[in-house]
């Protein structure tokens, strides 16, 4: 696989097609854990299933101007440079123009201190399209709860901004994981 697409669709049903050729170092496999919009509406934001140092910056489809409004190419705009290694982002949500809620599927418990870490991204500045380099933050270990054992599954996040509400998804261990369990998190 050497590209990935974002499939656009509008409250009115009309469906765009934009693709991304994927450059050095973008992983082909689950090349899309998660996409967000930023705040202004002008960027996605997206990182690989993988351990990270950096999260992918696109213009946004329908939202930039730079992009054609009926589809086509999706180029990288630029990138969030962790300060330090993510393991596995699930899911990534803004809270505000400059700070991202993530959840990571880590199994591990060696870059933060917990594993399934709920983690807080602070960017330098907002988006521009550009480079910007970003710390990272261990905020809790995701709730992991059920009658089964065995592996848990992290699946995202949403910041609700009316309410401040942060709801996060977990899926329980096999045989338990036919439902997903939505956590929610308030400051």
């Amino acid at each position: 696989m050497t590209k990935k697409m974002m499939l656009v669709t509008t409250p009115g049903g009309q469906r765009y097609e934009y693709v991304h050729q994927l450059g050095d170092g973008e992983t082909t496999a689950n090349a899309n854990a998660y996409t967000t919009v930023s705040p202004d509406g002008q960027w996605l934001v997206s990182s690989e299933l993988a351990p990270v140092t950096r999260l992918l910056v696109f213009p946004a489809p329908l939202l930039n101007p730079v992009l054609p409004r009926t589809g086509g190419n999706l180029p990288l705009a630029g990138r969030v440079l962790l300060e330090q290694l993510v393991r596995n982002p699930q899911g990534c949500d803004f809270v505000s123009a400059t700070r991202l809620i993530c959840a990571s599927d880590d199994s591990n418990n060696d870059l933060y201190p917990t594993s399934k870490p709920l983690l807080q991204i602070d960017l330098a500045h907002r988006l521009d399209g550009k480079d910007v380099t970003a710390h990272v933050t261990w905020l809790a270990q995701l709730p992991l709860r059920s009658s089964c054992v065995g592996a848990y599954t992290v699946e995202g996040v949403d910041y609700d901004t009316v309410t401040g509400n942060l709801r996060v998804e977990v899926n329980a261990p096999s045989p338990c994981n036919a439902d997903t369990t939505i956590y929610t998190l308030r400051r």
